[in-house]
Formats: C-alpha cells, structure tokens, sequence
C-alpha cells in the first residue's frame, strides 16, 4: 500500500506543479472591471484584484499549497484515500485560517482571493484524485464550507449586512465543526448523506437551515 500511495504522491505533486495561474485577460474576462460598487478600490485591489498582479499572487498561492502537500509523507497512512484527504484538510486549513479575524485584513498577499484562488486550485486537482464516494463525500463537506468561508470573507471585507459578534460565532462553529473531521473519520462515511447526518447531529438546527440553503441553491443551478 505504501508503494501505492507514493506512485500516487509523485502523480499528485506532478500534476500540481504543472498548474498554472490565470491570465491577465483570462481575469478581466472573468470580472469585467467594475469592481465591487459598496467597496473602495484600493482595498479592491489588496484584497479581491489586482489585474496586473493577480497571476504572481495566484502562483504564490498554488506554490504554497505544494509545499504543504509536499510535506505530508507518503509513509504513515493505511490507504490512498486517507493520504489524500489529508492532503485536502492540510491544505484547506491553510486556507479557512486566512480567515481568521484577528489577522489583520489586507496585512499581506496571502489575504487577498488572489492567493487563496492558487490554494482552490490544487484543492480541486487534489480531490480529483480521490475515488468516486470518496470524492462525493468530500464534494458535499466543500460545499458546505464554501458557504461559510464566503459568507465570512464578505463579513470580513464589509460587502454584506452588517454581521453581529452572533452570526460570525455561528458561522464559525459550523466551518469549525467540518474542518475538524478527521482523514480517517471522512474515510469511514459510506455516503454523502452519512457525513450530513453526522453533521446535523452534532449542530442541530443551523446545520439544517445550512444544509437546505446548499440543497435549494444546487437545485436553482441545475435550473439554469
């Protein structure tokens, strides 16, 4: 199994390095130049885009996460799919603590989407990797978490309703409930609904209120 996993490390870390970050006009196509109208423009560009150095942020971001995928070892883990799943929690733990209040907005590059953009990249190629119910799994634990993270960097910027001290705790204990998951414990679900249940079980009704709003938003998509 070891061997398994280290052709599956040396795939990984291949196929991550040959990512690359977006164009300059790959990025404008993307966001026009409008900005976000309620933001002001320099914290736009700090913190959202700064179309001349969005792909040397972005790159920053995706070296980043190659080095903390690469430093989890190849040696220590029963099968491939616990290997990768701690890949994926490493990585995206990185990613939720950027989030974090009390790290001064707009400090550094790592703050900005810019770099946490480099970061999705190779969460998504990562989790690609991963079999079919693994990766259900782990699809509908992300979707969950995109939720929240988005909703407390727009509470973070001050781009949506003013939040109270409540709401953000509230967020909070839900994204930190499906950041402690464990590798070994995500490997154990059987299903997409084995995770959500254990989900609800442990936060009662906001993780309902949660798991209905990603539901009807799936079902608004579809429609399109």
């Amino acid at each position: 199994m070891t061997e398994e996993i280290k052709e599956t490390r040396k795939k990984l870390i291949g196929d991550l390095h040959r990512l690359r970050p977006y164009m300059r006009s790959e990025y404008r196509a993307m966001l026009g130049d409008a900005g976000i109208p309620e933001m002001d423009e320099k914290l736009y560009r700090e913190k959202v885009f700064d179309f001349e150095r969005a792909p040397h942020v972005e790159k920053n971001g995706i070296e980043k996460a190659i080095d903390i995928i690469g430093a989890v070892s190849a040696d220590v883990f029963p099968n491939t799919t616990i290997y990768l799943f701690t890949c994926l929690q490493r990585t995206e733990a990185f990613h939720y603590e950027l989030l974090r209040p009390e790290n001064e907005p707009g400090k550094d590059e790592s703050r900005s989407l810019m770099f946490k953009l480099g970061l999705r990249k190779t969460i998504r190629k990562t989790a690609a990797m991963l079999p079919e119910s693994a990766l259900n799994i782990w699809r509908c634990r992300r979707q969950l978490l995109d939720v929240l993270e988005n909703e407390l960097w727009r509470i973070e910027l001050d781009i949506g309703e003013t939040a109270e001290a409540e709401k953000v705790t509230k967020l909070r204990m839900l994204a930190d409930t499906l950041h402690a998951i464990t590798p070994a414990q995500l490997s154990i679900f059987e299903s997409d609904s084995d995770l959500k249940e254990s989900f609800v079980r442990e936060n009662g009704e906001p993780a309902k209120k949660l798991l209905l709003f990603v539901a009807d938003k799936n079902i608004s998509h579809a429609a399109d």
